[in-house]
């Protein structure tokens, strides 16, 4: 039930890691706490998987060094406390960190792993780490290092391997790289969420994102999560009725912990749930969230992760994403303030949506 994902796009280093801890349980169980929209509600109880808490996957020990963990939570706390006590805020090296991790003894019926870049005077070094072979560091310099690990993280591994960066104009890399990325992201939500018959691999309730912009790594921020419906009809094909917005999951960091609110947009806009995102140790562990905190307000973000289902009166429905960033032409709504109200208004025409699911529709049988 975790994805941890080490990539490389455009050159530029990227670790990627959902948010769910969940456990294999006997019997189907109701999420226990406040789900974060009512398809994961119902999600939940499939499969004998029980979802138990949203907690950071992955986190930037210092502007060179990023990391992230799966397997075991406990094991994996206590290690994570120690690798910020010793390396936060440092100029790590590669040496260091190798000595360092290959001399740790876990206990080798705990089954975790670390993994995650280290940047070494212009130097890249992927990194993946096992408890159960606590001596062995698995390195990787060359360009495109790849590591997956998690609940099927073969399938991760294909998804995030071949993205596109399309429907941009953007000419700096880190922009690129970010834009790819969350097209993986999106991939794996749309396979997760819009497609009933595979909600039992959940992947988790969202993911987060950690960069390398050539100085220093940073958590990429500001994301919106949108979905919208569509309908389109045979006798007018060149047609795209509807056109509303469903509901929104929009992620905001703050560093040390994070929190996504679901907005509901069907009828008056309203939050329909939230959720905090937060590291596994320390005090910050213990966070709660209330919804009127300051990160947020708002709905505009940086990027814009749109989930677009079309219901076609011959049945060759379409459930897929595309990513797009601010400013973008291709974005199909538009924020409207009204005195202290934000609100979503569908952009006039539908012609870009129109275009893209006739491609759709021209690769499917």
């Amino acid at each position: 039930m975790t994805l941890l994902a080490v990539r490389e796009f455009f050159d530029i280093p990227v670790l990627i890691g959902d948010t769910l801890v969940s456990s294999k349980a006997p019997g189907k169980r109701r999420f226990p706490t406040q789900p974060p929209n009512r398809l994961l509600d119902s999600a939940s109880t499939l499969y004998g998987y029980l979802p138990s808490n949203t907690y950071r996957k992955v986190y930037i020990i210092s502007d060179n060094f990023a990391i992230g963990w799966a397997g075991h939570m406990g094991l994996a706390a206590d290690l994570l406390e120690r690798i910020f006590s010793i390396f936060a805020g440092r100029a790590v090296t590669q040496e260091a960190w190798e000595k360092f991790i290959t001399s740790q003894h876990p206990d080798a019926r705990m089954n975790m792993v670390l993994a995650g870049w280290i940047i070494e005077s212009g130097r890249k070094l992927a990194f993946h780490w096992r408890s159960k072979f606590p001596s062995e560091l698995e390195k990787v310099t060359a360009k495109g290092a790849c590591f997956s690990d998690g609940s099927d993280a073969d399938f991760a591994r294909r998804t995030l391997s071949e993205p596109v960066a399309y429907t941009t104009t953007a000419t700096e890399d880190r922009h690129k790289a970010t834009l790819c990325a969350l097209d993986g992201i999106s991939a794996l939500i749309a396979y997760e969420l819009l497609d009933g018959g595979n909600l039992r691999d959940l992947f988790g309730l969202g993911y987060e994102l950690i960069v390398f912009d050539g100085n220093k790594f940073s958590y990429i921020d500001n994301i919106n999560y949108l979905h919208y419906r569509y309908t389109w009809h045979a006798d007018r094909p060149d047609q795209m009725e509807g056109g509303i917005v469903r509901f929104s999951t929009h992620y905001r960091n703050s560093d040390d912990y994070a929190c996504c609110t679901i907005l509901n947009h069907v009828y008056d806009p309203h939050i329909d749930g939230f959720f905090v995102i937060k590291p596994i140790f320390g005090e910050k562990s213990q966070v709660d969230w209330a919804p009127t905190n300051r990160l947020q307000q708002g709905f505009d973000a940086e990027y814009f992760c749109n989930f677009v289902f079309v219901e076609a009166s011959d049945g060759k429905n379409m459930n897929s994403p595309f990513v797009v960033s601010r400013g973008s032409p291709y974005l199909p709504i538009e924020y409207v303030d009204q005195g202290n109200e934000t609100y979503v208004k569908m952009k006039e025409g539908h012609d870009f949506i129109l275009q893209y699911y006739l491609g759709y529709r021209a690769q499917v049988r």
